[in-house]
């Protein structure tokens, strides 16, 4: 038994052998999550893409729009 400050008893259990229950959770836990932001990552480099084609879109109607309304 340990005791804490305010001098009462604290029983310490032992731990079980083996592996606990609860590891293999997270261990799927941390795989769920792994495939969760590589599916994110891709999902951010498309709208990336699209923002960059967007923007090449956007300046190639200025300069038509403005080359129109030149003449």
């Amino acid at each position: 038994m340990a005791s804490n400050p305010n001098g009462t008893s604290i029983p310490i259990v032992p731990l079980p052998h083996g592996e606990m229950p609860f590891v293999s959770k997270v261990g799927e836990l941390l795989s769920e999550t792994e495939v969760f932001y590589v599916r994110v990552t891709k999902i951010e480099d498309n709208i990336q893409w699209v923002a960059h084609d967007f923007e090449v879109v956007e300046d190639g109607l200025k300069e038509l729009r403005s080359s129109v309304y030149r003449y």
